[in-house]
């Protein structure tokens, strides 16, 4: 009896979050929130994951840092609200009022 087994790894990029200034690059641009995803597979099967890390990129120079899972949440909030500014389907001032509720994610 033998078993296939294998990983796979993966990033998500799930959008863009919030407009922030680089400290290595100094541009203003939208950071997105990247996902790393590992997964131990048996027959082909994903069982496990065994590696589950998000980050904050620059758009611009590709500079990050890793986030908590505290971070994650606020995150996944923010992209929503950053998605509806870029359909317009709130003001500017609304998008400002949300921005500052969460001010910082690091």
């Amino acid at each position: 009896m033998f078993f296939i087994a294998g990983s796979s790894s993966g990033e998500i990029d799930h959008g863009p979050i919030l407009p922030l200034t680089c400290p290595r690059c100094n541009q203003v641009t939208y950071w997105r929130m990247i996902q790393s995803v590992s997964r131990v597979t048996v027959y082909f099967i994903p069982v496990s994951n065994s590696d589950n890390l998000h980050r904050l990129m620059c758009a611009s120079c590709g500079n990050c840092f890793m986030m908590s899972h505290d971070q994650v949440q606020r995150a996944h909030w923010l992209k929503q609200v950053t998605a509806a500014f870029f359909n317009k389907l709130i003001t500017d001032d609304e998008y400002r009022k949300n921005l500052e509720t969460v001010k910082y994610l690091h």
